[in-house]
């Protein structure tokens, strides 16, 4: 749908309620913890008793996920050289954690801490200069430390970095840093801390000299853990954390891939993005989260950026990716919650397409969960001058667009747990979105719940998309083919929708208008001829306090079977049965309400039933009117 027709709503109210971290959450527990709650007495958490929702996004809580940790098998494979213990509080290092020696204040005559290694402390400043030698090196970090570990490491070498109980606060450099592209290991043990002193607006580098407040003895690297190559993060257990501080531009910063492995990592951000690479974010266990509160102009705090790269040098082809396997992501942010950036209209450097990264999402297993809540900004027509994080006046044209999860080349679920709510489209992608598995919630309070420039296909999983401002809608695939095979979903959005495509479609679909499905907080249900649900979903206050009844419901189920006669009830009570946000996935037992539609059919040949006008349905109740019998 056209985002400048979107961003005229952006102010329209916001849902807050809550999004459950599993996908067979119980009756009596689906709404009583706010994932974004807000409080208030309402039903939903965040809605208050009289079932408004905040329009102001930044109230949300996030209720943080926490993740299983996984094995690091390629660090558990090194066989290290030398193991080098520093001790940052008194400036001592050791090679056995036992006998210690003063590290150098004399960078001509550095400490020998190892063989080929050296290591010098220019106040608070400590260079450790491992450039003679690829050999792995492990070294082990304690105490506190206001300055910077700076490593001049050979190109190719690998270097590990145990934390144990270490901080890390700097001034004018990144707190960790290292020159050359290699392999870096960060493993977490006890509670740990970087905090960066640099500030977004400041010139750290000769290259931007000519700034007010330039300042000369510094460094501009992008992150505060600013490594060049590979970083892998993994933990000692469950409970290991490091928390970054930073407000300039990253939290971490990787040259080539991140892999998350373990441990609790939190970055607390006023700068640009939690954690930023070139070829690719894997998370297979751990914790990640990402708290962005800049609000700089182009430049709003995201989550997770993956840039992608077609430069020589970079080995980017087919690269740019996100993969989350397992743990837990966990984002508040201005901006985007997840972006595999990367497309060839704004990013390529050559014309040979052979190189172009491939910036696809894919999720398999583990959970997110996304708030993201700056106000949407449609590219403006002309540029305007600001300031950007080095200190330089720029001239851009301003735009913003908080998107939740975005693949420019696509996104794939087939497992896994999200929960997004955002202020832009929840799920956005410029190629196909496929959903094979796993439980998707997604709730976009101004634009569409899931967004495609390419097709939709949903053959698995549970599926919840809400959207509850006009003219968005909950699957947004223009006129490209929106499959439904299998799964069960509910879609909420105007008139204003995708239709599935009938000739695509294998399991029965029915789209009907709000006006046949009841009230804010009530139920409605599919039901057969016997008074058995096939379908039942608890409309939420936020969508009908936006929409009222002008909205269309798309809802499948395998157990809305072809060649049977249901009719839709509203106002049902449901006993029983588990839900996924409202959406029963374990069938209730439903009594009363009142028969809105009846004659809902579909057959293998016509596995799209569509009533979405208002008024009068196939054999439903005429406005005024008496229902049909209950069976």
């Amino acid at each position: 749908m056209n985002k400048s027709l979107r961003h005229l709503f952006a102010g329209l109210a916001l849902l807050a309620f809550f999004l459950c971290a599993c996908s067979n959450a119980s009756d009596s527990s689906v709404y009583t913890t706010g994932l974004y709650s807000q409080g208030g007495g309402g039903p939903f958490p965040g809605e208050g008793t009289g079932g408004a929702a905040s329009s102001d996004f930044s109230k949300m809580e996030l209720s943080v996920t926490y993740g299983a940790n996984a094995s690091d098998d390629a660090l558990a494979a090194v066989s290290w050289s030398d193991s080098i213990y520093l001790d940052l509080t008194n400036s001592k290092y050791s090679s056995d954690g036992s006998n210690w020696s003063a590290i150098s204040t004399d960078s001509a005559n550095p400490s020998a801490a190892a063989t080929n290694v050296s290591i010098y402390n220019n106040s608070g400043y400590i260079k450790i200069d491992s450039s003679a030698t690829a050999n792995p090196i492990k070294f082990i970090l304690s105490g506190s430390l206001n300055g910077e570990l700076f490593f001049a490491n050979k190109k190719g070498g690998v270097i590990g970095i145990f934390m144990n109980g270490a901080s890390i606060a700097s001034s004018n450099y990144p707190c960790v840093e290292f020159d050359k592209k290699g392999t870096v290991y960060l493993n977490l043990s006890g509670s740990n801390s970087l905090t960066d002193g640099r500030k977004y607006g400041t010139a750290y580098s000769a290259e931007h000299s000519s700034v007010a407040g330039y300042v000369a003895e510094a460094s501009e690297s992008k992150g505060s853990f600013h490594a060049k190559g590979d970083l892998s993060i993994s933990a000692a257990d469950s409970s290991s954390s490091l928390t970054v501080t930073e407000g300039y531009k990253h939290g971490f910063y990787a040259s080539r891939l991140i892999n998350f492995y373990g441990g609790v990592v939190t970055v607390n951000s006023t700068g640009r993005n939690g954690f930023q690479c070139v070829n690719g974010f894997n998370m297979y266990g751990g914790t990640a989260i990402v708290y962005g509160s800049g609000t700089n102009t182009n430049n709003e705090s995201r989550g997770i950026v993956i840039e992608g790269s077609d430069e020589s040098g970079d080995d980017g082809s087919g690269l740019g990716y996100f993969n989350m396997v397992g743990g837990a992501v966990n984002i508040k942010t201005v901006s985007k919650g997840i972006t595999a950036k990367w497309e060839a209209a704004d990013d390529a450097t050559t014309a040979d397409t052979s190189d172009d990264p491939n910036p696809i999402v894919t999720i398999s297993g583990g959970t997110i969960n996304v708030v993201t809540y700056g106000t949407p900004k449609e590219e403006a027509a002309t540029a305007s001058s600001f300031t950007d994080a080095d200190g330089e006046t720029v001239s851009e044209k301003i735009k913003l667009s908080p998107e939740g999860i975005e693949g420019k080349a696509g996104v794939t679920i087939t497992d896994g747990t999200l929960n997004i709510v955002t202020t832009d489209d929840c799920v956005n992608a410029g190629g196909a979105i496929s959903i094979s598995g796993g439980s998707v919630y997604a709730r976009s309070g101004s634009n569409d719940a899931i967004d495609s420039n390419g097709t939709i296909s949903i053959s698995g999983g549970t599926v919840v998309a809400l959207t509850a401002s006009n003219p968005e809608c909950a699957f947004d695939c223009d006129n490209n083919n929106f499959a439904i095979t299998g799964g069960t979903l509910i879609g909420i959005g105007t008139t204003n929708y995708s239709t599935p495509t009938a000739a695509s479609c294998g399991q029965s679909v029915v789209v009907v208008g709000g006006n046949y499905l009841g009230s804010a907080g009530t139920t409605f249900a599919l039901e057969d001829s016997t008074g058995a649900a096939a379908f039942a979903f608890t409309i939420p206050s936020a969508v009908y306090s936006s929409l009222g009844s002008n909205y269309v419901a798309i809802v499948s189920s395998p157990k809305i079977a072809a060649g049977t006669s249901y009719a839709l009830y509203s106002g049902v009570t449901a006993t029983g049965g588990s839900n996924f946000n409202g959406l029963y996935t374990t069938l209730p037992t439903v009594s009363g309400g009142s028969a809105s539609l009846t004659g809902i059919a579909t057959s293998t040949s016509s596995w799209v039933y569509t009533n979405a006008s208002s008024g009068a349905g196939q054999g439903g109740q005429q406005p005024g009117g008496t229902p049909p019998s209950r069976p």
